[in-house]
């Protein structure tokens, strides 16, 4: 059997989290907020970021460019120390947004890392959810990049990179036509293609996982 067959498999790693952060803030009527939190974790670390309008976080949204709530949007970066939100409320009345963060330690990186199990979830691993596992990885230098995976599929990826800023940004959403302010990325059945459309990229970040999209 194929290890997409498998909620986890001994060939392949599956994403490890080295950080993790909450956090809310509060955003007037009709305006932008730029808070910061540092992460201590003396690195860029790759991130996922989810927020929500409730503390229980009973419905959650992604990134602008996944997913916004009516006149909500949220999006993030982040540098060797500290985590960037950049939101936005067009709405007509003051929002509490809360959020939740969780850190992967880059492939160029190799630290001793906290263990962080205790404090997000009461299992190590729960086979009611399956497990992406990391077919490849990696870091590259600037330009457009093609990364060769021949699976004969479409698997699931991630992408970060990093600006001549120094900041580091979770690819997340593409345009039909590109843009001066938008890289992307596109799956082939034998290719992760990576282009910057004018954007000064100093590093992309990504992972190919064996589990298809």
């Amino acid at each position: 059997m194929a290890a997409t067959d498998f909620i986890a498999s001994t060939t392949y790693p599956i994403d490890k989290i080295s950080g993790y952060q909450t956090g809310s803030t509060t955003v007037a009527a009709t305006s932008t907020a730029s808070p910061t939190a540092a992460h201590s974790l003396g690195y860029k670390p790759l991130y996922f970021i989810k927020w929500s309008t409730t503390p229980t976080f009973e419905t959650s949204f992604d990134e602008i460019g996944v997913s916004t709530l009516d006149n909500l949007q949220l999006t993030a970066q982040t540098d060797e120390t500290t985590l960037y939100l950049l939101i936005s409320n067009n709405s007509a009345s003051s929002v509490t947004l809360y959020y939740r963060v969780i850190y992967f330690m880059p492939p160029d990186v190799n630290l001793d890392a906290d263990e962080t199990t205790s404090a997000l979830d009461t299992y190590n691993k729960n086979t009611n959810f399956n497990y992406t596992k990391v077919f490849d990885e990696d870091n590259l230098g600037s330009g457009n990049r093609t990364i060769a995976h021949n699976l004969g599929y479409y698997p699931q990826a991630e992408v970060w990179y990093e600006r001549d800023d120094g900041k580091l940004l979770h690819l997340v959403s593409n345009q039909v036509t590109a843009s001066a302010s938008n890289p992307t990325a596109e799956m082939t059945t034998a290719a992760l293609i990576l282009k910057n459309n004018g954007v000064t990229i100093t590093k992309w970040y990504y992972r190919i996982y064996v589990d298809e999209n």
